[in-house]
């Protein structure tokens, strides 16, 4: 029992800093990304890898970048018709 658990050890630390990347990483390329928007800078779309957990959280701050480009186009659209 004991020599088939050590066996296995390293295949459960791969198996799980596997998962565990495919968690965190999403999560840490949107921190970056948030925090680059917060910082007022464009923001490329955010691109998480095919088997990322997480997908829907990228389409929709990529949706929310998208629409504040809108918004900051046609406030300067406005203000250029004001002057």
């Amino acid at each position: 029992f004991f020599v088939v658990t050590l066996a296995l050890i390293p295949a459960f630390v791969w198996d799980t800093l596997k998962l565990t990347s495919r968690f965190a990483g999403p999560i840490l390329r949107l921190r970056e990304a948030l925090a680059e928007a917060g910082k007022g800078r464009t923001v490329p779309p955010l691109r998480f890898r095919d088997n990322d957990f997480w997908q829907e959280m990228a389409s929709n701050f990529n949706l929310m970048m998208e629409h504040r480009e809108t918004e900051k186009e046609i406030t300067n659209s406005a203000e250029k018709v004001e002057q």
